[in-house]
């Protein structure tokens, strides 16, 4: 229960008292080396713990604000940028629908009737239940740090979402695509995308240097910064090779600007917002409901349909926090490649292919 120890000083070394309170280790210096004043304290703490007389550690009171501040710093050298966003999103959304309330005050039954019914009338399900999820990661947190006894989300369930339509384009899908697409870098970027299973992100930071020509591999950084290898097939290097190179930036997809003499330079990171609104425009033409993550989708399901083994399409989409080395141990490298070579362009623009 309780217990003396000595305790190094630099004024010389001291009794301490250590014992264990509400599942914690705690200690107390005692300032003394009169062993007989130490075991006088010691008889008095084993009383007070058995008479249960001390009085209650107060614990700190946070308004939903207080404790997104402090949550967000503790985030942002542990998470991914994107991640960290998705964190202030969900508690600014929960402040907006509750007030700026004391976080010990919330309850599930006010979760549901308050909180999940207000974001319905504005969001989607599917939007409701990303920020549930980064709630009860940030409630854990809270729990941790004794802010809050139980955490309220642990008993909220995801909420139903409908599926709309197929969640991957069909070959006839990309043909209708393709045909409205009236740029070719805009067309290089769809491809690459369907033949390794990028995420947008993903493909707009990929640099010259992730892509090793001569192991046939791309090392994709993704989620968590954690890297994955994707394989090179003949169709992917091909495309590869017709995109431009520019000595100024290591981009594979650099964003461009005009330049003197009615040229174009690269500068930076290539903007999503405005490949995601010409591809809204792409899709909207072609008559198909599609997103551009919706590419990636087409990538796994086309996979799975042509044979290739759920463990491989993990690997190669990311899904699972592995790194290089259990990515190797358990596919070569080789295979990595191999597998990649039954998803070509061809056979998705339905071409006929000669015997």
């Amino acid at each position: 229960m309780a217990s003396l120890a000595k305790r190094e000083r630099k004024q010389g070394w001291s009794y301490e008292l250590r014992w264990r309170e509400n599942n914690k280790n705690r200690r107390l210096c005692l300032d003394t080396q009169n062993k007989r004043a130490a075991n006088l304290a010691l008889k008095q703490l084993k009383q007070k713990l058995l008479e249960k007389k001390f009085t209650p550690i107060e614990k700190e009171q946070l308004t939903i604000s207080q404790f997104r501040d402090q949550y967000l710093e503790y985030r942002k050298p542990r998470r991914a940028e994107k991640t960290v966003e998705s964190d202030m999103y969900a508690l600014q959304s929960i402040e907006r629908c509750l007030g700026d309330i004391y976080i010990n005050s919330i309850t599930t039954s006010l979760i549901e009737d308050k909180f999940i019914t207000t974001r319905l009338s504005q969001v989607k399900p599917g939007s409701v239940n990303n920020e549930i999820r980064h709630l009860k990661a940030a409630f854990n947190y809270a729990v941790e740090r004794e802010y809050v006894e139980l955490n309220p989300f642990q008993r909220i369930k995801q909420l139903k979402v409908e599926s709309v339509g197929e969640k991957f384009f069909t070959v006839d899908d990309l043909k209708k695509i393709e045909e409205n697409i009236n740029r070719e870098d805009d067309r290089q970027l769809m491809w690459f995308l369907i033949l390794t299973g990028l995420r947008i992100g993903e493909l707009l930071s990929l640099q010259w240097s992730s892509i090793h020509f001569d192991q046939r591999i791309i090392k994709v950084r993704g989620k968590g910064n954690k890297v994955r290898i994707v394989g090179i097939n003949e169709d992917l290097l091909e495309l590869i090779h017709t995109i431009p190179r520019y000595d100024t930036s290591d981009y594979v997809f650099p964003g461009m600007r005009n330049a003197p003499g009615e040229t174009k330079e690269p500068f930076g990171q290539r903007s999503y917002s405005r490949i995601a609104r010409r591809f809204k425009a792409y899709f909207q033409k072609s008559g198909v409901d599609g997103t551009l993550h919706k590419f990636r989708h087409t990538f796994a399901s086309q996979m799975l349909m042509r044979g290739v083994g759920e463990r491989a399409v993990q690997l190669l989409m990311g899904h699972e926090s592995i790194t290089t080395t259990e990515i190797y141990s358990h596919l070569s490298m080789d295979f990595l490649s191999n597998v990649m070579n039954v998803l070509k362009i061809s056979d998705l623009r339905g071409e006929t292919i000669p015997s």
